[in-house]
């Protein structure tokens, strides 16, 4: 056995050229991947970038380590494991911990960035004729002329909306719309008056800039800059090409999105003949955690409700997540209008799962012990067998969708049926208590063609001498199927009935397309119903409540995850058992 084991690890060893290959490959790809952890790590994204620690490690550990061959082959499935299944546990446990919701979107970088990109045109900011240009290269340019005494008429779309409610409510930086040409093409400015009153701010000169960050005072006629035509602008300039008024309108979408200059202060277009002077709105120092308005000097500090508020209680957005503790959990427990409901539900949940298990698997081993009877014809067995699996080939939504309605207060041919045989009013489906019994109808009518199944193939697993001694020894039909019968039947399939709990335990389908887990429960502040499972109530928080809550949703979801633990935990002792048997 030694001398096979080295041949084995002199076969599967890397050869000294296949290393010499692989290990500057190595050190490329673990470049890329450091510059991606520290990009992660920037953006606040500290799990991701710790998740790609790992990964990163693991393969380099895979291929430099000499005794890790087979490592090496389990290395997908573990990346894979640790991606797909590991991660997403440990990211929903994090956000359980944090006030991830609606209104806390963005990490406090992502926050930060947006505010530095939010700009507005201060008071007093005069207009400018502009004439564009175009480099050799091909970037835009613009010249631009003050035209004194007139202040620029920026569109509200390019401002944002005043704040309301006392919150500074911010455009989505993501989102500003370019500003539109006013004129059907850009007309030419009228020269400089010198007549003209003069603003407050004094004389102005003409503006070079361009999109590339350049911005400087000119003066055509002089320096880079060509005579000037008769409205005053250089007919050429070095290395630029001027666009004429047809160019100009073709691409006024163009030139009105770009920011020319450097900031703070850049240049945008804003109509077909008028560019004007924009500024940052904040100051941002991240270091001390605050954002300064630069409109009227209010400094906006980090707190750690996720806002930025200012000392009068004036809050800016977008707000950000932060980490809270465990108030998610707190709140889901110690708020009484979250409390009542959630407590209902969870009671909910686990009636269902286990009564819809035990109605289906009484329901599924009834028919399987009929089927199999020696008084059945085989070929009718099948044809039965065959009829009765097909609520559980044909697709589940499609079945809940036809039972839901079935269950119509107004159309539904049950509801009807009824109402027109026992005089049941219609209005009962709307009823908590008949809702709740027609899901467990639903649920029994789509989970026991699987147990006919699985009993089908456990009663005709179980030994034929083992029933014939009971029967010898006295033992009647009930008895034998009793004593004999179920409880080798039961110890084949305990595991598929533990499974099928935990299945029914988070039946999304059933829950959320039969009812939508109506009717409402009165005087709850989540979006709870009486025929919600967890499964759906927590859906109900990520995505169809107002303020879309995801750390309270992950809480709940942290509380599925340790309830299903124990069941986990059963598999594996049954499991162990098997492998003791063998």
């Amino acid at each position: 056995m030694p001398r096979l084991s080295t041949a084995t690890a002199r076969t599967t060893s890397t050869k000294p050229w296949l290393r010499f290959v692989l290990l500057p490959a190595l050190l490329a790809f673990d470049v890329v991947g450091a510059i991606w952890v520290w990009s992660t790590f920037g953006q606040g994204l500290w799990l991701v970038g710790s998740l790609l620690i790992l990964v990163l490690a693991g393969i380099n550990v895979a291929v430099i380590a000499k005794g890790a061959t087979a490592f090496r082959w389990m290395l997908p499935t573990l990346v894979f494991m640790l991606v797909f299944t590991l991660a997403p546990i440990v990211y929903t446990g994090f956000i359980a911990l944090t006030n991830y919701n609606g209104n806390h979107l963005l990490t406090q970088q992502q926050a930060y960035s947006s505010f530095e990109r939010q700009t507005h045109v201060p008071d007093g900011t005069p207009a400018y004729a502009w004439a564009a240009y175009e480099a050799e290269g091909g970037g835009l340019a613009l010249y631009l002329i003050p035209q004194l005494g007139e202040e620029a008429v920026v569109p509200d779309d390019l401002l944002g909306e005043e704040p309301t409610d006392g919150e500074s409510a911010q455009p989505d930086p993501e989102a500003t719309p370019s500003p539109t040409a006013t004129e059907t093409e850009p007309a030419e400015p009228t020269p400089t008056d010198p007549e003209a009153d003069e603003p407050a701010t004094g004389d102005l000169s003409d503006v070079f800039a361009t999109a590339g960050g350049e911005v400087r005072e000119a003066t055509a006629g002089t320096d880079i800059f060509g005579a000037p035509d008769a409205n005053g602008f250089p007919a050429t300039i070095d290395g630029y090409t001027r666009l004429d008024v047809v160019q100009a309108v073709t691409r006024i979408s163009e030139l009105s999105a770009t920011s020319f200059g450097a900031e703070p202060t850049v240049y945008r277009v804003i109509s077909g003949s008028r560019a004007a002077a924009i500024e940052n709105v904040y100051d941002i120092d991240r270091d001390a955690g605050t954002i300064t308005d630069r409109r009227d000097g209010t400094v906006y500090s980090a707190d750690p409700t996720g806002y930025f508020i200012a000392p009068n209680g004036d809050r800016l957005t977008p707000a950000y997540q932060t980490v809270i503790g465990i108030d998610n959990f707190v709140q889901l427990f110690g708020n009484e209008k979250i409390r009542g409901p959630f407590l209902e539900i969870l009671l909910w949940t686990l009636i269902f799962a286990v009564v819809v298990v035990v109605l289906q698997f009484a329901l599924g081993l009834l028919y399987a012990v009929v089927i199999n009877s020696r008084f059945v014809n085989p070929v009718a067995a099948r044809v039965v067998r065959a009829v009765l699996l097909l609520p559980y080939v044909i697709p589940a939504y499609l079945m809940i969708l036809v039972w839901a309605a079935l269950f119509n207060q107004q159309t539904g041919l049950i509801t009807a049926v009824l109402d027109t045989l026992f005089g049941l009013d219609p209005s009962w489906i709307n009823d908590g208590n008949g809702a709740r019994l027609a899901m467990l109808v639903v649920g029994l009518w789509l989970g026991f063609p699987y147990f006919l199944l699985i009993n089908t193939g456990a009663l005709q697993a179980v030994p034929g001498e083992l029933l014939e001694a009971a029967e010898v020894d006295g033992a009647g039909v009930f008895v034998r199927f009793q004593r004999v019968v179920l409880p080798l039947l039961l110890r084949s399939i305990a595991p598929l009935i533990v499974l099928a709990a935990a299945f029914n335990f988070n039946n999304f389908l059933l829950a959320y397309l039969l009812f939508g887990g109506n009717p409402p429960k009165l005087g709850a502040q989540v979006p709870a119903g009486e025929t919600d499972l967890l499964i759906s109530f927590t859906y109900k928080l990520s995505f169809d409540f107002g303020n879309s809550d995801y750390a309270l949703a992950a809480a709940v979801t942290v509380l599925i995850f340790l309830a299903l633990t124990p069941i986990v935990v059963s598999q594996l002792r049954y499991y162990n058992s098997w492998r003791g048997e063998d």
